[in-house]
């Protein structure tokens, strides 16, 4: 099993999903794509579990500005990286965070996060769906949406969130 130490999430319009570029702990570059109703159903799952777990995300959630993009640098995809569809992803509390544990044909990787980059993750997930022009009611927290500049929200071209 992969242990992804960065990942760098990118929307292609192209491919109406996500783009998440891994760096694993052994060097290597991996690239998952991520469909929206998968999507839909992680965010659902991971703040289901965090309301269980009496974690709040929204009290410490980004500033209205949001996320800009992250240094020192996004996890460049490499021409010979191989490619997968996440199929299903498993959810698993840590002492401090969640744990991720992707699924696709021909390979599993594990994310483990910490409450703070949780939340910068889910930010930033957050953005990638306002770009994308994705509906956001009945997926996310109406606290994500009320910190978020929903009608005029653009992310420039070419910017990346990692």
């Amino acid at each position: 099993m992969q242990v992804i130490q960065k990942q760098t999430l990118v929307y292609l319009d192209s491919e109406d999903r996500l783009q998440l570029v891994n760096q694993c702990s052994d060097g290597t570059v991996s690239v998952f794509w991520l469909t929206r109703r998968l999507a839909d159903r992680v965010v659902r799952a991971l703040f289901h579990r965090l309301q269980q777990e009496g974690a709040s995300l929204l009290d410490e959630s980004m500033p209205a500005s949001g996320p800009g993009p992250l240094s020192p640098e996004p996890v460049q995809e490499v021409g010979d990286a191989p490619h997968y569809l996440i199929q299903s992803i498993d959810l698993s509390p840590l002492a401090d965070g969640q744990q991720l544990v992707f699924h696709a044909p021909g390979c599993e990787a594990r994310f483990a996060m910490g409450m703070d980059p949780l939340r910068q993750w889910l930010a930033i997930l957050h953005h990638l769906y306002l770009h994308a022009t994705w509906d956001t009611v009945g997926v996310w927290p109406a606290g994500f949406d009320a910190a978020e500049p929903q009608a005029d929200f653009q992310v420039p071209a070419g910017t990346v969130f990692h």
